[in-house]
């Protein structure tokens, strides 16, 4: 089999040719076969150029994307390991190239993985921290106020820093530690949690 795809409204890779023995892509809009394979064997490469001439047997890993009509590929060239995406037109053509790519890869079987956004348990890291932070910061004020040091505010955020020092005021040294420990590990735990439910299955040829 032998296949020229040209996707000009592709993000990123633009040219597509599938042979018997190699993968062969390239982000220039090129508009013919002849054009493509002129760029891609030509000595000199653009510094630019994203260009990849990749060997059936070293993908490592592919993940397809069918609401997209995309496939992510993951690949070993020149001992590197380098990762792309193919955008197709449609999802004949999707169905067409995945069929292709896959009996070719046969080293690799489906395979259904977690995958873990980060986007669904940053925010909650981020409360973590700022709780740690803050318990810090009220327990070495607590602990400057018992040795009868003399505690000033100044700079900015005078009115958050006011509210510390009565809390650390307030509580104490040790007091502040538990208490901030115990707020501090309820975010952790909270963030352990959406980190395991954000787990999402996608299946993927590995």
């Amino acid at each position: 089999m032998e296949k020229f795809i040209i996707n000009t409204e592709a993000t990123f890779i633009k040219n597509i040719l599938l042979t018997n023995d190699v993968l062969n892509i390239s982000d220039g809009d090129y508009k013919t076969k002849n054009a493509f394979l002129e760029k891609m064997n030509a000595e000199k490469k653009g510094i630019l150029d994203t260009q990849h001439t990749i060997a059936y047997s070293k993908i490592t890993k592919i993940v397809p994307f069918e609401n997209e009509n995309g496939i992510q590929l993951f690949f070993v060239e020149k001992k590197k390991k380098e990762k792309t995406y193919l955008e197709l037109n449609s999802i004949e053509e999707y169905t067409e190239v995945l069929q292709y790519i896959t009996h070719k890869t046969n080293h690799l079987s489906l395979q259904s993985i977690q995958n873990k956004p980060i986007s669904s348990w940053i925010k909650q890291a981020g409360y973590t921290l700022v709780s740690l932070i803050f318990t810090l910061a009220i327990t070495f004020t607590a602990v400057a106020i018992e040795a009868g040091k003399n505690v000033t505010i100044t700079g900015g955020k005078r009115g958050l820093k006011r509210i510390m020092l009565s809390i650390a005021e307030t509580l104490g040294t040790l007091n502040s530690v538990i208490v901030g420990t115990l707020i501090t590990l309820g975010f952790a735990f909270w963030t352990y949690k959406k980190y395991i439910n954000g787990q999402v299955s996608i299946k993927a040829y590995q």
